[in-house]
């Protein structure tokens, strides 16, 4: 066996055998399934998270698997959901573009769509529709299974969640001032083997991630939530995600609100009046109480290793 392969399965046995933290299982047990490529524990925990939304609720992928190559794939992941949301379920919308590659451009990407966002919803407050002061927003993301090692984004240093949360801040008010609420899920991990081989790992929606989500969507108090962003400065030395032993790795740290909007970048059926027109719904109607982000492939405990 060539020095490359044994290293190769050193990982993948490294994931298999790994134990994920707050669950007593380990990550063999979250292997997508061949006929869907997720994994359908993943699915129904977000469809949880869906549901904990509510109805007022923009639910966007932000996925590769939003590009024609992976058309199959993302039927699959929406019968899936609809499956567990005991309801047809497609996704409101999509924030793939061309630019969209690397977590640079993967951040960015999601910034641009908060800045349309926000824009749409201040021309609906002018308008006959009744626009809630607040947007809360929740993104479930690896970044193409990448930390946070200060890689940088449009000037902005990305050294942790909380530098990547308050760049989107940034981004949702650049063209409109609003009261927005962030919360970033960085589903990753990272550890080294016992040769000391470097393993990163997508890790999806664990129970540590699925609880701070719905904590989140759950807040009384939404302001507090987005305290953080104005209190809590990004440090250049602060990380996401802690590097430890394969046998122990370790991750980075139900009713809706009526009155903040939120908005979710994931996969989701639309929740509005279906008698209303679909086009017309997603550019003029504001009224939305969550907005979910995520990579969809790498919920599926997807592996990457580095050289």
């Amino acid at each position: 066996m060539s020095s490359s392969m044994r290293d190769s399965v050193d990982r993948l046995v490294s994931v298999a055998e790994g134990e994920v933290e707050g669950e007593a299982t380990t990550y063999m047990n979250y292997v997508s399934e061949a006929t869907s490529d997720v994994s359908d524990i993943f699915v129904e925990r977000l469809a949880s998270l869906m549901k904990i939304a509510g109805d007022r609720c923009l639910v966007v992928l932000s996925s590769t698997w939003g590009r024609p190559q992976h058309k199959t794939r993302l039927q699959r992941l929406e019968e899936a959901l609809s499956r567990h949301l005991n309801r047809e379920f497609t996704f409101d919308e999509k924030t793939t573009t061309p630019s969209d590659h690397g977590a640079e451009g993967r951040l960015r990407t999601i910034g641009d769509f908060l800045q349309t966002l926000s824009v749409r919803r201040a021309k609906c407050a002018d308008s006959e529709y009744e626009v809630p002061s607040s947007l809360r927003v929740l993104i479930l993301e690896d970044f193409y299974v990448t930390g946070f090692d200060g890689w940088t984004v449009d000037g902005s240093t990305i050294s942790s969640t909380r530098c990547a949360e308050q760049y989107l801040g940034k981004r949702a008010q650049a063209k409109q001032p609003c009261d927005v609420s962030i919360q970033l899920i960085h589903t990753y991990t990272e550890w080294s083997t016992e040769r000391g081989l470097s393993v990163q790992v997508g890790c999806g929606l664990t129970v540590p991630h699925f609880s701070l989500a719905k904590e989140f969507l759950v807040a009384t108090a939404p302001s507090t939530v987005a305290s953080k962003l104005a209190e809590s400065s990004c440090s250049e030395t602060e990380t996401a995600t802690t590097a430890t032993s394969p046998s122990s790795p370790s991750l980075s740290p139900e009713q809706p609100m009526a009155t903040p909007a939120s908005a979710l970048l994931l996969p989701s059926a639309s929740t509005m009046d279906p008698n209303v027109d679909d086009k017309r719904r997603q550019q003029e109607d504001p009224a939305w109480n969550s907005f979910l982000s995520t990579s969809w492939p790498y919920l599926s405990a997807s592996l990457h290793w580095g050289p």
